[in-house]
């Protein structure tokens, strides 16, 4: 009875897995007829009738597969795999067979399109630069570049079965940033297009937008993807030269591919398999249902030991707060006693203590967006929803006094908020895109610093928030400075940059630190130390009456660099102890190894320059220093370092 029981019950989770609706597949490829689709899914390759219906298994291995197409014969299925750690190119046949591994390289390369002969894969790689295109034999042999000259990024190539022209985009909106909707600007993807015998280029299309996955068919019907009519990507025809809108749908289609007679394009809309038909210009989405035998149910682990993302120390130094797989915790300091609070089914990202210690701020989505929330840090009352923004609000930052958090909005905003009534102030309108540097107050709260783009390089901006928010470009180098910070006496900005070598088009090189003095400053005199043995100090004197003042007359040229000068330094945190300030950093200039390191500056010493007792690896952005004592988030835990 215990065997049947087990065998009706492992039917029956069977059964629902096959029944379930099928979210996220990806690079979906129709067969040359557009009967069949082949699709990636949890790591795997399917195969399923483009009307929908059971789906089956076609490869099991032991990497991930992705970005499968089918030869235009019909007979193979080339693909990527990560089975050894990077994608290689591998090739099967579509009706089942041995799998031959093409391309051995520690690159990434990705499938991208066949020879209409069927002798050769199209694939993108890594190995000679950011990413440009190869061709392998479906027999092997050595993999060839296509171009050779200034066309060298090109990618989704498709080529023409008459002309022998090959069609592509050279973008990397078109390539790795194909997900960033309504990009508008000098790097907007075209429709190109490059005739290997004559040598010469063709632009297709100049939309100021993203035209960008050229499709062709066998009877040399070219196609494309744009979202040249709205914020949303849509199918597009070009014929005799001209744009015709096939199209027209309220959310965006993905990575679409086209059947080899041209009877059908698949590609993933809304997070599912869908296929438009060419002929009646309607677009069906394909229900999918896994046949696979689900196994046994995995142990599932829901420890947060290990995976604190982010965290915050209370400012009387005895709470923490931290997120963990999206949900947020508090716990005394050692962590020993910990609570979960109750946010919603969303995900939480950031959180920061306020001035009382007993309530939190803390992004999380809402509706598919990171918004800022409050609640009390005991978890006696549900969170408050303090923004409603169609945007990510991210990179909280709270000011010393604790009354403002500043945080960057979207692709081109820098925002407070103030904590008294929750009003939202925009600071700064300047473009940070996705990255964005933590925005970081000066000691004395009067400036907002941030890193903005300038012609796709990072520059150092300030907010004078005393001067209405006047915006300054402290920087303006041409190159990409990352990560600025303050010192505590408000007489420095630290910051890593690569002096000599900017960001775009090809990468910076190596990243070091460097200090900016705000002023012209003298050495300190010995004699002077010797006077104050006689003078005696105002007891009433604050601590904290610290005034940031700046000389921006030719500012940059006083930079001075921090710590080695080789290797990538990056991602500085600057704290003082006593006499001493500490910049506590990520460096890899020693065996190539990232660790962290430490400089220290003594008024009458050299500064000295050691690793993070312990080899602790990674950045300082994360570090929080409360009561003089530093905590780092380290390997997905919060610990105390000693500096």
């Amino acid at each position: 009875m215990r065997v049947l029981s087990t065998l009706l019950s492992l039917c029956f989770f069977s059964v629902l897995f096959a029944q379930s609706p099928l979210y996220f597949p990806d690079d979906p490829a129709l067969t040359p007829d557009g009967s069949a689709i082949i699709f990636a899914y949890s790591g795997d390759l399917w195969r399923v009738s483009a009307s929908g219906g059971s789906a089956n298994r076609i490869t099991a291995m032991d990497g991930v597969e992705s970005s499968p197409k089918v030869s235009p014969d019909g007979k193979w299925l080339a693909f990527s795999s990560a089975q050894y750690g990077n994608n290689d190119v591998y090739l099967m046949p579509l009706a089942g067979g041995p799998i031959t591994q093409l391309t051995f390289h520690e690159a990434n390369d990705v499938v991208a399109n066949w020879s209409w002969d069927s002798e050769d894969i199209y694939f993108t790689s890594n190995r000679y630069n950011r990413g440009t295109t190869f061709t392998v034999n479906r027999a092997g042999g050595t993999p060839k570049r296509i171009l050779k000259h200034y066309h060298n990024t090109i990618h989704n190539p498709a080529p023409h079965p008459r002309s022998g022209a090959l069609y592509f985009n050279e973008s990397w909106e078109s390539d790795n940033f194909t997900h960033r909707k309504g990009y508008k600007g000098p790097f907007n993807p075209e429709i190109k297009s490059f005739d290997l015998k004559a040598g010469t280029v063709t632009v297709h299309t100049d939309w100021e937008g993203k035209d960008m996955w050229p499709m062709i068919d066998r009877a040399g019907n070219v196609y494309f993807a744009s979202d040249r009519d709205s914020r949303e990507y849509n199918l597009y025809q070009l014929e005799d030269g001209k744009v015709k809108r096939l199209t027209r749908h309220k959310s965006a289609v993905f990575n679409p591919s086209i059947s080899a007679d041209g009877s059908a394009i698949a590609f993933i809309k809304d997070y599912q398999l869908q296929v438009y038909n060419v002929k009646s210009g309607k677009t069906k989405a394909i229900p999918v249902s896994l046949n696979a035998y689900v196994g046994l149910a995995k142990t599932k682990d829901f420890s947060t030991d290990g995976r604190v993302s982010y965290f915050d120390i209370s400012h009387d130094g005895k709470k923490t707060a931290f997120v963990s797989r999206g949900e947020l915790f508090v716990s005394d300091i050692a962590g020993k006693f910990i609570r979960q609070l109750k946010t919603g089914p969303e995900r939480v990202m950031e959180v920061k203590w306020l001035k009382d210690d007993k309530s939190l701020v803390f992004t999380q989505t809402h509706q598919g967006y990171q918004n800022l929330f409050t609640i009390p840090a005991d978890g006696s009352a549900a969170p408050t929803r303090r923004t409603s923004d169609t945007r990510n609000n991210r990179n909280l930052e709270m000011s010393h006094d604790t009354s403002m958090v500043a945080y960057l909005s979207g692709r081109d905003e820098v925002r407070m908020m103030n904590l008294e009534d929750y009003s939202v102030t925009t600071a700064a309108k300047q473009d940070v895109w996705f990255r964005g540097s933590i925005p970081r107050w000066s000691p004395d709260d009067r400036y907002l610093m941030f890193t903005g783009y300038v012609g796709f390089e990072e520059d150092i901006f300030l907010v004078d928030t005393k001067e209405s928010n006047k915006l300054i470009n402290l920087s303006n180098t041409g190159v990409t400075e990352n990560d600025p910070v303050w010192s505590p006496d408000g007489k420095y900005i630290y910051f890593s940059s690569a002096r000599h070598q900017p960001s775009y088009p090809r990468g910076g090189g190596d990243m070091n630190l460097y200090r900016l003095p705000l002023q012209q400053y003298d050495r300190p005199y010995r004699d002077a130390k010797v006077d104050e043995l006689f003078t005696e100090k105002d007891k009433k004197e604050k601590k904290d009456s610290v005034v940031v003042e700046i000389d921006f007359d030719r500012i940059m040229e006083r930079i001075e660099t921090v710590g080695p000068r080789f290797g990538s330094q990056f991602g500085a945190y600057v704290f003082a102890s006593g006499d001493k300030t500490i910049v506590v950093y990520g460096s890899n200039h020693a065996e190539g190894s990232t660790n962290l390191y430490k400089t220290v500056y003594e008024e009458f010493e050299k500064p000295e320059t050691k690793s993070i007792a312990g080899g602790v690896n990674g950045s300082a952005t994360d570090l929080v220093v409360r009561k003089g004592k530093p905590y780092l988030n380290i390997a997905g835990k919060i610990q105390e370092i000693n500096v």
